[in-house]
């Protein structure tokens, strides 16, 4: 696996997001944090659990999701 910076991630993270319709809205900055918060917790975890190919695995993972999976309002 290439090794890429936090934002080299952090780009790809974005643009597999907009791809599926997460950045269709504006948001409040509240709201942003709390997401930001959200995912950096679930690589903390996985991080504590060793898994250090967490980020990869989420990121392939949400290549394929259909768009604005999970019926989440943001």
């Amino acid at each position: 696996m290439i090794n890429k910076s936090i934002n080299q991630l952090c780009e790809e993270a974005f643009h597999i997001a907009k791809s599926k319709g997460w950045h269709d809205e504006p948001r409040e900055t509240g709201t942003l944090l709390a997401l930001i918060h959200s995912e950096v917790s679930e690589a903390l975890e996985a991080d504590r659990k060793g898994n250090q190919d967490a980020i990869h695995t989420k990121m392939e993972k949400n290549k394929v999701r259909t768009y604005k999976h999970g019926n989440k309002a943001y």
